[in-house]
């Protein structure tokens, strides 16, 4: 097998999936994938330590009751977990833990920053539904022209990377676009739900944020 082939079966691997001979075999004379493999593997072993985090309940408390009072989560569901509660699987299927985990810490520094903008001198207003609503679709268009611009940039970074690191890139900014379809399929069925809204606006974030990786790395 090519080195691109080993380095895509090394995930499995180290996940428990049972060692083929040829993989053994040309991690013993390639340095280059043997390398991969123990980064492969440090990251494994350093994640497993890693511990999840529940937010503090009186942050989420009026989030909860709005999640409840638009149907979007029920009162009592013992056996799903704090992420499955939050996030409504019609509008986040099939989410993968680690991409859950920094879209979760990204929707809470989000729902902060609109919780805490909203808390005084909007008593006065006549419509502060509006208000937010202005707000989101503005940030939607900075974060949308952020995505354009850096988008040309990342993928000329990426056309200068070895195949099986540009494959590994190129494979997250397409899951990636999945979920900021899936947002933006949520908004235009619920475009007055400001909660799909910050939806999309954390799957922007989180995808401009993997781009300026790309762009601003030295050692891809």
């Amino acid at each position: 097998m090519k080195c691109i082939e080993i380095q895509s079966k090394i995930s499995d691997w180290v996940d428990g999936g049972p060692p083929e001979g040829e993989l053994e075999s040309h991690l013993k004379v390639c340095r280059a994938c043997a390398s991969f493999h123990e980064d492969v593997l440090a990251l494994k072993q350093s994640s497993g330590t890693l511990e999840l985090v529940d937010p503090p309940s009186r942050l989420w408390a009026s989030l909860q009751v709005q999640l409840v009072s638009e149907g979007l989560i029920k009162t009592q569901e013992a056996k799903q977990s704090f992420w499955q509660r939050l996030f409504p699987a019609v509008l986040m299927p099939n989410l993968k833990p680690a991409f859950g985990g920094a879209i979760l810490a990204l929707l809470l520094s989000t729902t902060v920053f609109y919780f805490y903008s909203q808390r005084g001198g909007q008593e006065g207003k006549v419509s502060p539904e509006a208000q937010v609503f202005r707000e989101l679709q503005q940030a939607e268009m900075h974060y949308q022209k952020a995505i354009e611009a850096l988008s040309e940039v990342s993928k000329r970074k990426i056309e200068t990377l070895d195949p099986a690191m540009a494959q590994i890139l190129n494979d997250n900014l397409a899951t990636m676009d999945y979920y900021v379809k899936e947002c933006q399929d949520a908004v235009k069925s619920s475009p007055d739900n400001p909660l799909v809204h910050r939806y999309l606006l954390t799957a922007y974030q989180k995808k401009i944020e993997i781009m300026q990786s790309i762009v601003n790395s030295d050692v891809l």
